[in-house]
């Protein structure tokens, strides 16, 4: 999991009151470790069709740094079964973290 991480600046960390209310749990299955995670839903983000949230562990992790997250692909398939992938691509990863930037400092200036 270690290649797929961003950091989040760390004034970013609590990203709204509102949001801390409202706290979704999202569990994934580590294959490394043959165990289920729990993570903290911090973002959300959609771009050119397809929906991706950022992801931080609950409890500590050994693969994710307090200050990182995981950015997976959520959506459902044509069965309507949900899922929720880690993205693997480096160039995806790297746009949908800078959306992520430009909409929370967007976002802040509109505080």
């Amino acid at each position: 999991m270690a290649d797929k991480e961003k950091e989040i600046p760390e004034e970013n960390y609590n990203l709204d009151e509102d949001f801390e209310d409202e706290e979704e749990i999202v569990t994934l299955h580590n294959e490394n470790t043959d165990k289920d995670e729990d993570f903290r839903v911090v973002w959300y983000i959609e771009d050119g069709g397809k929906n991706y949230l950022f992801l931080n562990p609950v409890d500590p992790s050994d693969d994710i740094a307090e200050d990182e997250v995981l950015i997976c692909e959520y959506g459902e398939t044509k069965n309507g079964e949900e899922f929720v992938n880690p993205v693997d691509d480096e160039k995806e990863l790297e746009r949908i973290y800078n959306l992520y930037v430009k909409e929370y400092e967007e976002a802040a200036k509109d505080e």
